[in-house]
Order: C-alpha cells, then structure tokens, then sequence
C-alpha cells in the first residue's frame, strides 16, 4: 500500500512507490509542480512521484490519486503530497541615511517574500517621508528629509518580513 502522505524541501525531489494490484490501475496528480510516470499500468508496479523546486516561502500542497480501473470496487489510494517553501530573505543596502537639510536619498531592499517598512523611533516634526511603504521582493526606496530647519532630529526606520527585522537610523543634522 502506498504512503499516505509525502513531504518535500523546497529544493524537490523523487520518490517510487509501490502498486500491488491484479488489475490495471492509474496515476493522476492535481498540480503543475508535481509529475508521475508512469500514468498507468496493469499489475504490480513501481510509480516515481517527482516535484519540482519551489522558489516561494508559503508551504504548498497538492494530491496523488491512484485508481483502480477494474470496477473492482477497490478504493482509491490518495498520497497527500507537501512542499516546503524557502527560508524568507531580506536584506537592506544600509544601515543608516544621513541627511544634511530637506533632501532624497534612497536605499534597496532585496528580498523574497512580502515585506513592510514602518517608524520605530522618530522625533514628532513631520520632517520624514518614506516611499513605497510595503511590497513584495526586490525594491528601491526612496526617503526624504522634508525640513531644512535649523534642528537636528532622528528617527529609526524597521523593515520586516514578520520573521526578519532590519534598521536604518534616519539622521538630519544641521
């Protein structure tokens, strides 16, 4: 009898299952990522169930049926099959933009999942503007410094993922 479920690393794999049957029998899979040869045979035999890379970091699932075709009243075999998705990645150009009055630099983010940028620490003068404030994967953001008053100020930017934390020190001098 057949697993009932299999697990993969995000990296894929192949494994091979055993049929035992006196019948014809037959293999289907419900998703893309996942493949099985052969489809169909009659008697005992060997199925490879092979799932390709997964560049994502959310857990994916998917099904193997197999099937007798005999009517012989035999119920389907199902293998509940799951993948892995990649360990989150992020990573920022620096840790700290110094700004010398009302000016815009920007920084990078390089990362594989959703990520989210917010003010952690900041001096209450409306004098920061960060934009884009959330995304998905790789972007540039930009930063400006809205006030070139005489006043020295600083603030903490936080970029997560919800499992990666990152900061930059945000410093207008004067």
């Amino acid at each position: 009898m057949p697993p009932s479920q299999l697990s993969y690393l995000s990296s894929g794999s192949t494994d091979s299952i055993n049929i035992t049957s006196n019948g014809s029998w037959t293999v289907v899979d419900n998703q893309s990522w996942i493949s099985t040869s052969p489809t169909n045979g009659s008697g005992n035999g060997k199925v490879t169930i092979t799932v390709t890379a997964h560049s994502s970091t959310f857990t994916r699932a998917g099904q193997v049926t197999i099937s007798e075709n005999d009517g012989s009243g035999v119920p389907d075999q199902q293998i509940s099959i799951s993948q892995d998705g990649v360990a989150p990645i992020l990573n920022v150009s620096t840790t700290e933009l110094l700004f010398g009055g009302s000016q815009t630099q920007t920084f990078t983010i390089s990362s594989n999942t959703n990520w989210s940028i917010s003010i952690t620490y900041y001096d209450s003068n409306g004098w920061l503007n960060f934009t884009p404030g959330v995304g998905s994967g790789n972007a540039t953001i930009t930063v400006t410094s809205t006030s070139a008053n005489a006043n020295d100020w600083e603030a903490e930017l936080e970029i997560t993922t919800g499992s990666i934390y990152k900061y930059i020190d945000v410093v207008k001098y004067y």
